[in-house]
């Protein structure tokens, strides 16, 4: 998998589909859409959110609508356990019937 960059109205779309009070989710998705594969430092540092998971989980359970998700992968250059590069995915989606 690979994250992905989103487009203006990519961004637009997605944070239609956020409560307006949903501050740090708006702040995180739009970071997102623009650094794909951004480390926790600079996404927590940047959108300043401490736990960047809650977060993600509650994003997720609004960008779906869109085929979207917010996720994390190890980093693999790193020596931090608690290290990860973060990122908007596109869900695949399976458009064969199956009889």
């Amino acid at each position: 998998m690979t994250p992905v960059s989103l487009s203006s109205t990519e961004i637009e779309s997605a944070e239609a589909l956020l409560p307006d009070d949903f501050v740090l989710g708006h702040a995180m998705l739009r970071y997102l859409a623009t650094h794909p594969n951004a480390s926790t430092d600079e996404v927590s540092a940047s959108c300043d959110i401490d736990s960047l998971l809650s977060v993600a989980r509650k994003l997720n359970g609004c960008l779906h609508e869109q085929n979207l998700f917010i996720s994390c992968l190890r980093s693999p250059d790193s020596d931090s356990a608690g290290t990860f590069q973060w990122g908007i995915y596109r869900t695949v989606v399976d458009t064969e019937t199956k009889g």
